[in-house]
């Protein structure tokens, strides 16, 4: 089986349309099946405009070789108004094997990221919770009996 992402954005608007324009040249989509990114826009009754992004994959930005998502945040907080938010989703899986999702939050002052399975662990509250424990005896070959698998 392959893993397969998707990824999505909120929309969100910048203070410098032609600076977001350039570092779009150099975001790009790993993906197993459409590498495309889809940029949807929209303008408001005050005429500001609103980006959107999504994919059949990973966001990625750089090269291939040499992707950096980090500095395209970095980038971007540059051109965020104050009151602006930009949250970058995605969710991942194997078949039924196991997903994994998680954000970016990019504002003016802070990049933060989080994944599902820190949120699950702060919700439970309990140190040595793991909901993932048998995953492991899956991928070694210890499942005993797996409706996947008939």
């Amino acid at each position: 089986m392959n893993y397969d992402e998707i990824s999505i954005s909120n929309y969100f608007r910048v203070t410098d349309e032609n600076k977001l324009d350039e570092l779009e040249k150099d975001l790009f989509c790993i993906g197993n099946y459409e590498r495309e990114i889809n940029v949807a826009k929209f303008k408001d009754e005050k005429g500001n405009t609103y980006r959107k992004y999504s994919c059949y994959g990973s966001l990625e930005y750089g090269s291939y070789d040499d992707s950096d998502l980090e500095r395209f945040y970095k980038e971007l907080q540059k051109i965020l108004p104050e009151s602006e938010v930009f949250v970058l989703m995605y969710i991942g899986y194997e078949g039924l094997r196991y997903v994994v999702s998680g954000f970016t939050v990019v504002t003016k002052d802070k990049i933060d990221y989080r994944n599902v399975d820190e949120l699950i662990q702060e919700v439970v509250g309990l140190p040595d919770f793991n909901y993932r424990k048998f995953e492991e005896c899956y991928d070694e070959g210890y499942m005993i009996e797996s409706k996947e698998d008939e």
